[in-house]
């Protein structure tokens, strides 16, 4: 199922649609899932990335989540080529991440095949660069907000600068910039099928309602176990959250990939040019 019908508690008509967005993680040229993001760590193994990415295509997925964990453990993309792949295998948006810390990895990720890149640990050292980059690429950056202990975690997880999303996000001006959106990652539950903290997602959307627009395309990740889960953060969305990205609870069958319920639309919430802004530091 890769989509939700929300409801409105007043008419019980569904209003819109709630995102599940299929993660593919590549490490060697192989689909799997890391538990918490450690190398050492394999939860499970998918096989061809470019296949995994075929067959969530087919079951009516409207966009897909890639993270170059090779890239990520190195600090440059890896494995770019088969992010090219997957984007012309499919014809789906994709959101790349993992490494991308330069001008040239950004741009490359995008030529590439990327609809969104996500930046993690460089913008979160330098939020000036993420201002530029959004600035240079409106619509086509999403921040990558990786949360270890409540404060923002870089280098593939290994590290902490010891910041607050809504601090770089402020000093990135970020509520003048053309961003797409955020993916928010809770990396103590990520791959663990261990479930969601929706009291502390809840306290970041607030922090975060500032600096994004309605529509933004904000996504969660870490933790999805089953559907109750996905109800779970389907709930948040009155507080802008657009989607869950789902992994190892495809992989290991806690949760249908089947046609269910797929979204009909091809270009998700806070899509390409999507976001409408003041203006400011462009």
């Amino acid at each position: 199922m890769f989509s939700l019908n929300l409801l409105d508690p007043g008419t019980g008509v569904a209003r819109d649609r709630f995102q599940v967005v299929p993660a593919i993680d590549i490490m060697n040229g192989v689909c799997l899932r890391l538990v918490q993001g450690r190398a050492d760590q394999i939860a499970t193994q998918a096989g061809d990335p470019v296949e995994m990415a075929r067959r969530f295509a087919g079951a009516g997925a409207a966009s897909l989540h890639v993270v170059d964990l090779d890239g990520a453990f190195a600090g440059h993309p890896v494995n770019l080529g088969l992010v090219e792949r997957i984007a012309a295998a499919t014809g789906l948006p994709v959101e790349v991440g993992g490494g991308l810390r330069s001008d040239t990895d950004v741009r490359c990720a995008l030529d590439n095949g990327a609809t969104w890149v996500i930046l993690g640990s460089r913008a979160v050292r330098e939020p000036a660069w993420l201002a530029a980059m959004a600035c240079a690429h409106p619509g086509r950056i999403l921040a990558g907000l990786d949360l270890k202990g409540g404060k923002l975690a870089v280098d593939g997880w290994k590290g902490a600068v010891g910041a607050d999303p809504e601090e770089v996000l402020r000093l990135a001006q970020a509520g003048l910039l053309p961003l797409a959106g955020a993916v928010i990652t809770d990396t103590s539950r990520d791959g663990t099928l261990g479930g969601v903290d929706a009291p502390a997602l809840a306290r970041v959307l607030h922090s975060l309602a500032p600096f994004f627009p309605k529509g933004a395309r904000l996504l969660a990740a870490g933790g999805v176990g089953g559907h109750g889960d996905l109800e779970t953060l389907a709930a948040l969305a009155p507080l802008g959250l657009a989607g869950a990205v789902v992994g190892r609870a495809f992989y290991d069958g806690k949760l249908s990939s089947g046609t269910e319920g797929p979204n009909q639309g091809r270009e998700p919430t806070g899509g390409r040019g999507s976001s409408q802004r003041r203006s400011g530091p462009c």
